[in-house]
């Protein structure tokens, strides 16, 4: 059997024409946004983050095959939880990122640093890394604005059905001992009380659902309380009354911290 072997100029001529190709079909996948591949690679992951430095709040979220995470951040309390997506779900996020081609969405920055304002995903397909940074200097342009807003809503979505497998119901209700004192009452900066507490604010009780971590409880009565709360993995339904005893301000009978001005 007779074997042909490019030698000279044919060859070259040959390879030259394969890149021409290579391009062309290169570009018409960037054109009609068909950069990302049709299936999920192995190599995936989608990172989340927003910072709001000036607050002292931080959230972030993970999204890989082995172990994802979702974390907040309010001073130095912190709130976590891990889970893990099945490959279908998996699925279901690559895909509403290519339907809504992040690839081509325009970004600000490449990074977000903690000390930064704003909003960085980061999608990591194949051996290509995308990434789109929004920020009070940088809007994501108005074309793209519905496919920007489709990625975040897809990634709050992933968030909110994890919340609701490991939340815990924890209660704050105010005692007969606060009547009449101006209160405002915030857990991690969250409003849980405004106003003068009377005779119908004692019978008031909050229910909150939280993931475990740790949560700061601030009471301005005058001046300024603070008690960081723990919810654990194990905690049951947990209960906590705000009250004055003689001249402390306590939670279940515990002094809280006063903040020094």
């Amino acid at each position: 059997m007779r074997r042909m072997r490019l030698t000279g100029n044919r060859g070259l001529w040959l390879f030259a024409g394969s890149v021409v190709l290579i391009t062309i079909v290169t570009l018409w996948l960037v054109v009609n946004g068909q950069t990302l591949p049709e299936t999920r690679p192995r190599n995936f992951s989608v990172t989340y983050k927003a910072y709001i430095p000036e607050a002292q709040l931080y959230e972030e979220l993970l999204i890989a095959p082995l172990g994802s995470y979702y974390q907040y951040t309010y001073k130095t309390s912190v709130s976590r939880i891990n889970f893990t997506l099945s490959q279908a779900a998996l699925d279901d996020v690559y895909e509403a990122f290519r339907g809504a081609q992040f690839d081509r969405i325009p970004s600000g920055d490449n990074d977000l640093t903690i000390n930064e304002t704003g909003t960085l995903v980061e999608l990591v397909a194949g051996r290509r890394t995308y990434v789109v940074v929004e920020s009070p200097e940088y809007t994501v342009p108005g074309t793209w604005a519905s496919s920007w807003q489709f990625v975040r809503q897809t990634i709050s979505s992933v968030r909110g059905l994890e919340f609701q497998k490991q939340i815990i119901p924890i209660t704050i209700q105010l005692d007969s001992s606060l009547i009449g004192a101006p209160l405002r009452l915030y857990l991690n900066r969250e409003v849980l009380f405004e106003g003068e507490v009377d005779n119908e604010a004692i019978f008031y009780a909050v229910t909150l659902d939280k993931i475990p971590g740790n949560y700061l409880l601030e009471a301005v009565v005058g001046q300024v309380y603070t008690q960081e709360l723990t919810i654990s993995e194990n905690s049951a339904n947990t209960s906590y009354t705000l009250a004055f005893t003689g001249n402390e301000l306590t939670l279940n009978g515990v002094p809280m911290q006063l903040v020094e001005e």
